[in-house]
Formats: C-alpha cells, sequence, structure tokens
C-alpha cells in the first residue's frame, strides 16, 4: 500500500569523526548530516489536503485494538518495538542491547532535530479540528519528518544485522510503528515516509562504524533469543 512505500532521495553522511575519548569509548562516534534539500519538503497547498484525507482515513478506520497499539507506540523503545511484534522482553537481559539501541536513537535525533526546524510544519491535530488525536500527551515537535517513523526503520534494521532471517517481520512491524503515528493522528503519511528515509540513512552509516557494529554484535545473542531464535 501506499503508506509502506519509501522515500529514498539524495542523502548525504558525513564520514566518521575521531574516536570519542576512554570515558564514552562505548558511544556511537559517527555524526550523520540529512541534506534538508535533497531530503524534500512537505507538500505544497495544493497537495496538502491529500494528506490531511489519508490521515482522517486512518482515524475513521482504527479500531480500539489498533489506537491502543499506536498509543503504546508512542514509546520510542526497543522494547516496545519487540512487544508490538509478539516477542517477549525481559530487560535485565536485554539492558546492554536497551542501551545501545538508546544510543543509536540519539543519533538519529541529531540529525533529524535540523530538518525538522527547518521546516516546523504543524502536527494535523494542530492543523485540522477534523482530527481526533489518541488519549496520549500529545507531542510538541514539529512534524516533519517523523521520528517515529524514522526509529521503527532504524531499529529494524539494526534488528535484521542480528537476524537476518527475521528480516521481513522486522521491516513490516517499522512499518506498522511509523504508522501508528498516522493512525494516532501525530503525522501526516509524507512525514512517515521522509523519516523512514532518515533512519534508513542513519542505520547504513552506524552499520558501517565498527565500534558500534562490535557492540550490536554482542548483543546478537540475547536479541535473537528474544525474537524466538
Amino acid at each position: 500500500m501506499h503508506r509502506h512505500a519509501f522515500l529514498l532521495v539524495g542523502l548525504l553522511a558525513l564520514p566518521l569523526l575521531p574516536a570519542a575519548p576512554a570515558a564514552a569509548k562505548d558511544k556511537p562516534h559517527l555524526s550523520v548530516t540529512i541534506d534538508v534539500a535533497s531530503l524534500g519538503a512537505p507538500p505544497d497547498e495544493a497537495a496538502g489536503p491529500a494528506d490531511l484525507a489519508a490521515v482522517l482515513s486512518a482515524q475513521e478506520s482504527r479500531n480500539p485494538a489498533r489506537q491502543e497499539s499506536a498509543v503504546q507506540d508512542a514509546r520510542q523503545t526497543l522494547a516496545r518495538f519487540l512487544e508490538g511484534m509478539g516477542a517477549p522482553v525481559d530487560k535485565d537481559e536485554l539492558k546492554k542491547a536497551r542501551r545501545l539501541f538508546k544510543d543509536a536513537m540519539e543519533v538519529l535525533e541529531a540529525a533529524l532535530a535540523p530538518v525538522k526546524e527547518r521546516f516546523d510544519r504543524p502536527r494535523p491535530f494542530r492543523a485540522s479540528d477534523e482530527v481526533r488525536p489518541c488519549p496520549v500527551r500529545l507531542p510538541r515537535s514539529s512534524s516533519f519528518p517523523s521520528t517515529h517513523a524514522a526509529t521503527g526503520t532504524l531499529f529494524a534494521a539494526l534488528l535484521a544485522h542480528v537476524a537476518p532471517e527475521r528480516r521481513a517481520l522486522l521491516e513490516e512491524r517499522g512499518l506498522d510503528y511509523g504508522w501508528s503515528r498516522v493512525v494516532c493522528g501525530f503525522h501526516y503519511p509524507s512525514d512517515v515516509e521522509a523519516g523512514r528515509a532518515g533512519g534508513r540513512l542513519v542505520a547504513a552509516a552506524l552499520l558501517k562504524d565498527p565500534v558500534f557494529v562490535a557492540r550490536l554484535d554482542a548483543t546478537a545473542p540475547r536479541l535473537r533469543k528474544a525474537l524466538g531464535l
């Protein structure tokens, strides 16, 4: 379906920065920059109504179960990502993996922040009274691109590195995780597509970084166990 399409346009990544100090040696030492111009922009006035119509359509078709799932997906954590695909989560056992994925998300958020700041797009529930957001704390940041959609794409890619035989299932979960934001009226489909593109960029950069990959590989046995492998 159209909402599951990927928008991959010209995105640029900076080279690796010098190794981090010993006190922070386990932190990702990578900086990723997204070229705002090549990422694209929110739809113009002519195309905007169709973007809003898709949000309203998702709103009308959501049932209580899908809404509750979308509300739970507001949590940007590895635990929630796994729970949403029915994987059991032992938070103590996955402590190192959870820390690693949080670090990855910090790299992602830093890369997307300038894009959000530049466009400062109002979220659907602020742009239209017809949008009924999910009963959860309303996000305050701007709408374009969707950091949640980027997170879902990033997490799916990192997990697929340690569990390639689950790639299709992980990618489907990543898509659904991002679409939850449309279901809740927090993002437009165009926000989600741009977020997915950013998530793929950051995932690719992290998976080329030997320090990050070494940490990810060290967590592989426990992540695979959580995925039923």
